[in-house]
């Protein structure tokens, strides 16, 4: 359970993990686990503060890769995070001001930058955000989605990881099974006809239990 993980401060501005065995994350693998500053568990990852910024941790002790300025808890299966921006990283996060010929005065620039990112440390653009979201509230938006969209596996895969957690969630929600079972046996089968080419990339991502399914 996310509880059994306590955060313990061991000095002023330093933070560590006391795990369910009782012992400190820091003294069994080392200062890489201590932070600047941590949060609590959320949907089975920590936010934590190290000295290159803030990142996700599992409860494994696995950090990722990615560093943010400002970096959220999970919520249905992302997080939001904030980038800021400097003149020195002008090029990395914004190459095509240069690339295209057109270069964007500083001024018009934004001070930070937002993505959200997903549990597999993949970052999405506000938008797709928001799209993704509206499809966990509305599943069959989905199918409606323009043809870009349609054409991204990647996005597609998550699209179907969130309509899995809006089917979980309306289980935990709604003791009617069979009206789920059913709900989920017709979304299913739209899938499968709406997305054919791309089954075999999505055939893990199973949203109900029977013979081809994702």
């Amino acid at each position: 359970m996310e509880e059994d993980f306590e955060i313990v401060e061991l000095d002023k501005g330093k933070y560590t993990f006391k795990m369910p065995n009782g012992q400190l994350l820091s003294s069994v693998y080392g200062d890489d686990f201590v932070f600047l500053n941590a949060r609590d568990f959320c949907e089975g990852y920590a936010a934590v503060e190290t000295k290159d910024g803030w990142t996700h941790m599992d409860k494994n002790g696995k950090l990722f890769d990615y560093r943010y300025d400002e970096l959220g808890d999970f919520h249905r299966g992302f997080a939001h995070a904030v980038k800021k921006v400097h003149v020195v990283n002008l090029i990395k996060y914004f190459p095509y001001t240069s690339v295209v010929g057109n270069i964007i005065p500083l001024d018009d620039l934004p001070d930070k930058l937002d993505r959200y990112i997903d549990k597999y440390g993949v970052t999405w653009s506000k938008l797709e955000y928001e799209k993704l979201q509206e499809i966990y509230e509305t599943p069959e938006t989905l199918f409606t989605l323009d043809e870009e969209m349609k054409e991204n596996v990647n996005f597609i895969k998550t699209a179907i990881f969130c309509i899995k957690q809006k089917l979980e969630d309306m289980h935990m929600q709604n003791s009617n099974d069979e009206d789920i079972k059913k709900y989920k046996q017709e979304l299913n089968a739209k899938i499968i006809e709406e997305f054919p080419s791309i089954f075999d990339t999505l055939k893990d991502h199973k949203i109900d239990d029977g013979t081809k399914q994702f």
